[in-house]
């Protein structure tokens, strides 16, 4: 989850292209005003109502992005460089887009740049899907417009009993009201199965993550464990970014004295790996 700067493309000066064509000509207008709801209301789908075309123009919209995604202006927004992570769910992967607003829905926004988010494969084509709102105020957050991700808004809570864990994404306790409801609503529609895998990994390989770092000692206390594990959520946040999920996991342990207790306890038997 990131805060992104919005793509530099001019999409007015795109659709004056392509409204020029003699089949599109007569929407250019709804179109345009279509766009400049979209950036008013900052993608919020509370307010950003589906203009409705004929449904042979909105097949022929959603068309578009097909016949243009591997090239122009699609192509530079989903090679975006330079992201730690998934700005939308946090995975570790990019290297598709998501249409923010689905196309399938919102036809006149396919290959709109504002629309479109790089993403991970994920929340492209798994748990996001066609999901656009929830209850009141529930939507997703907008990598664009919304600031939240500039900060640590999300982190793991882990459900007793500890040796059958299972893990819970929650907003960060500093958040409250609607922020909190928003961000409740984001992390609990994108993460699914890939990130309850991801999870599994990174608990099982915290203890030995702790007795290859702390090899000088022959006991390691919790007090040991937490500053060790303080030290790789900051070596966490500099590579992968502070909303990525091995952040958030180790957010959520850092919060947990019993989980923090926990892996003291396995890692102080392991034996130190041999560097390489």
């Amino acid at each position: 989850m990131l805060k992104l700067d919005p793509p530099d493309e001019n999409d007015l000066k795109t659709l004056g292209r392509l409204c020029k064509q003699p089949e599109w000509s007569a929407h250019k207008s709804a179109w345009e005003n279509a766009y400049t709801a979209y950036k008013i209301a900052a993608g919020n789908p509370w307010i950003v109502k589906s203009v409705v075309f004929a449904e042979d123009i909105g097949a022929a919209q959603q068309k578009l992005y097909d016949n243009r995604k591997q090239g122009g202006a699609i192509r530079r927004i989903r090679d975006t460089a330079g992201l730690k992570c998934c700005p939308m769910c946090g995975s570790g992967t990019t290297g598709t887009l998501d249409h923010y607003l689905p196309r399938a829905v919102y036809p006149e926004f396919s290959i709109f740049s504002l629309n479109l988010v790089p993403a991970c494969s994920h929340c492209n084509s798994g748990e996001k899907g066609s999901t656009i709102t929830g209850d009141d105020d529930e939507y997703f957050l907008h990598p664009y417009f919304d600031t939240l991700a500039q900060s640590a808004i999300w982190q793991i809570r882990f459900e007793r009993p500890l040796a059958a864990v299972r893990f819970t994404p929650v907003p960060s306790p500093d958040l409250a009201g609607v922020p909190a409801k928003r961000v409740a609503f984001h992390i609990g529609e994108l993460l699914g199965g890939q990130f309850n895998r991801s999870m599994d990994t990174e608990w099982e390989a915290l203890p030995q993550r702790l007795r290859d770092r702390l090899e000088h000692l022959a006991d390691i206390r919790p007090a040991d464990a937490a500053l060790e594990i303080r030290r790789q959520l900051r070596d966490v946040i500099g590579s992968d970014g502070v909303n990525s999920w091995p952040a958030a996991f180790l957010r959520g342990v850092l919060a947990d004295p019993e989980v923090v207790a926990h892996m003291a306890t396995l890692a102080t038997p392991l034996v130190a790996a041999a560097l390489p």
